[in-house]
Formats: C-alpha cells, structure tokens, sequence
C-alpha cells in the first residue's frame, strides 16, 4: 500500500505519515480561517464571480490542493509558519484524549489499518497524530530555514 513522506531540508519523515495530510491541512485550514477550503471548482467560480481568495488564504488554498494533486506537493514556509500553532494543538488535544506520549510507538496502536482513514477520508485520531508526529518538525524547520516542505508520495 503507498503512502506519502514529508522531506525539508535534512528532515525526512516516516514511511506514509504524509498520507493523511490534506485531512489534517484542512482541520488547521479551519481553525485559522473559519471555514473549508474551497476546491478547484469553488475557487474558479469564485474568481468568476469577483470573490476569490486572496492573501494568506488564496495561499493556504493553493498548498492543499498542490498536496492533493501532486506526487511531488509542497507546503511553503509562509502556510507551515501559518499553520504550525494549529497542528501544534491539534496534536496536544489528540494525545490528551488518547492519553499517550508524541511517540510512534504510542500512537501506531490507535492507527486503524484502511485506505480511508490512511489518506483522510475519515477521522482517524491514530494518522492524525502520525502525521503530526513528522509535520511539526517539518514545519518548524520549514519555518526556521525558509524551505518548503515536499510531500512526496
């Protein structure tokens, strides 16, 4: 089963933690800007219409759906330093409520073993955290060294 990795700088993340990324930019999309991220249809039509994005936001919208989309997607330092305090207590609200440590072998139990909650199409507490668990660091050297940080699948 394929998955993705993150890669920034020198950090390379564990195998697959990457996979659920759109699920979780999107949990930080939220909770930074109030609202879903439009897709590619809404935001075209959203341009039509005079009302697209702009700013951070556009930004944001555009580093998801390059994850999405793309075998080789990349988050710029710009949405990781944006979006590092909402991963950061997302990921402390998630280890509370399973009440375990930011640690793989912790977490790995808590991992449900399908496609759908591998890749985000459902809540799953245990990818969440393992992604987390690698897009912190990368964020943070992202943010500290000015790269963007790859999702490679």
């Amino acid at each position: 089963m394929g998955g993705a990795t993150f890669v920034c700088g020198s950090f390379e993340g564990n195998d697959k933690s990457a996979s659920p990324i759109t699920s979780v930019m999107e949990e930080a999309f939220v909770q930074a800007f109030g609202r879903k991220p439009r897709g590619r249809l809404a935001r075209w039509l959203a341009a039509r219409l005079g009302r697209a994005s702009t700013g951070e936001v556009a930004l944001a919208e555009e580093a998801i759906l390059h994850v999405r989309l793309n075998e080789e997607g990349e988050i710029p330092p710009a949405i990781a330093a944006r979006f590092l305090p909402f991963f950061e207590r997302y990921q402390a609200r998630l280890l509370a409520e399973l009440n375990i440590p930011d640690d793989v072998d912790a977490i790995w139990p808590f991992v449900t073993p399908t496609s759908k909650a591998k890749y985000g199409f459902v809540r799953d507490a245990g990818w969440h955290l393992y992604c987390l668990h690698d897009l912190i660091p990368a964020c943070r050297i992202s943010v500290d060294e000015q790269l963007p940080i790859q999702v490679l699948w």
